[in-house]
């Protein structure tokens, strides 16, 4: 079972075993990355499937202050070799920032209290770094993943294991995201970037994106 799951079943499906938290079985579930065996579990129970498809959906690196960072060992869920973002950050450039960039069509959201964003980190430098997301119209919220140790609310243990966080809706929402409506086209609707300054590069993984409805259950 992989770092950081939480409470987990073993699930066959394809031929394969594999462990899954209580966050697998719930519904309405905006998809930004996830591994195809979780993307086939959830069938039926995606209201948004937002991951990177090269045509509509493409992943920015910003002025080459982020490159691709080869994949290595397994996924969040511990079923695919590749298909997470995986990169490495130039903290000399003063700014580095890599995101998801959506063209047409637009985004529906229709998010209620019940919903949490669930993401999955792996690193082993102590950077601290920020994840935004945008809403309905122009609007986004962020949040702050802080180093290990930092006084903040999401943070991980930075071993080189999987770990993931949830935040509440209402995080998002205090600091200026719309839960309901049309996504703007033409945006980063997902952005990961520097939270401080400082100097070299910084390696880092992230899976298994997404927001789901926390009362949901699988009828």
């Amino acid at each position: 079972m992989s770092a950081g799951v939480g409470v987990g079943a073993g699930i066959g499906l394809n031929s394969n075993t594999w462990s899954i938290g209580e966050e697998m079985f719930k519904n309405n579930y905006y998809v930004y990355i996830l591994e195809q065996i979780g993307g086939d579990f959830l069938r039926g129970r995606i209201a948004g499937e937002w991951w990177i498809n090269d045509n509509q959906r493409v992943f920015n690196l910003f002025s080459g202050t982020v490159i691709p960072k080869a994949y290595t060992g397994k996924s969040f869920y511990g079923t695919a070799d590749t298909g997470w973002v995986s990169i490495q950050a130039n903290y000399n450039q003063g700014w580095w920032g890599c995101g998801f960039y959506n063209y047409i069509p637009s985004f529906i959201l229709a998010l209620t209290n019940d919903y949490v964003f669930h993401i999955a980190f792996r690193a082993t430098q102590n950077n601290s770094f920020k994840i935004t997301l945008a809403g309905a119209g122009a609007s986004i919220g962020s949040f702050i993943v802080g180093a290990t140790g930092d006084p903040t609310s999401y943070t991980f243990d930075r071993d080189g294991k999987w770990h993931s966080i949830e935040v509440p809706l209402s995080t998002l929402v205090n600091s200026g995201l719309t839960a309901v409506g049309s996504m703007d086209t033409n945006v980063n609707y997902l952005l990961i970037e520097n939270a401080t300054s400082g100097g070299g590069t910084f390696d880092l993984d992230v899976d298994a994106a997404y927001w789901y409805n926390t009362q949901g259950v699988i009828s």
